[in-house]
C-alpha cells in the first residue's frame, strides 16, 4: 500500500502497528537524516519479541514508532513483517506492506 505524505521540516509521522505480527520499518530513499525510537512496545504479553528492540521495530499489537523529519527532503519507506506475535492466530490473506514516501519542505 503506497502513501505519499506532505510535511514540514520538524513534523513527525506517527505509525501504530495494529497487526498481530511485528513490523520493521525500512528506508529506501533519501537522507538518513529523519529520527525514529520506539514510543510504546505495545502489548508485551502477547508475543516473544524481547527488548531492546531495533530501532524502527513495531514489535507487537499496539507498539507505536514516531519518525520525526527534521531536514527538508524525500524519504522513502517500506515495512517487512516479521514472526506473530501470538501464538495459536491463523491469519488469511496476503500481507500488507506499507510504502509510506514522505516530502518534506
Amino acid at each position: 500500500m503506497s502513501q505519499t505524505l506532505k510535511l514540514r521540516p520538524g513534523q513527525t509521522l506517527t505509525i501504530t502497528n495494529t497487526d498481530v505480527m511485528s513490523h520493521e520499518l525500512l528506508r529506501t530513499a533519501g537522507a538518513t537524516s529523519f529520527q525514529m525510537r520506539l514510543l510504546a512496545p505495545g502489548l508485551l504479553g502477547t508475543g516473544t519479541l524481547k527488548a531492546p528492540y531495533a530501532a524502527g521495530l513495531r514489535p507487537h499489537i499496539g507498539s507505536v514508532l514516531p519518525v520525526t523529519f527534521p531536514r527538508a527532503g524525500v524519504y522513502g519507506f517500506t515495512t517487512k513483517e516479521g514472526a506473530d506475535s501470538m501464538t495459536n492466530v491463523e491469519t488469511v490473506g496476503a500481507d500488507h506492506v506499507l510504502k509510506p514516501t514522505a516530502i518534506v519542505a
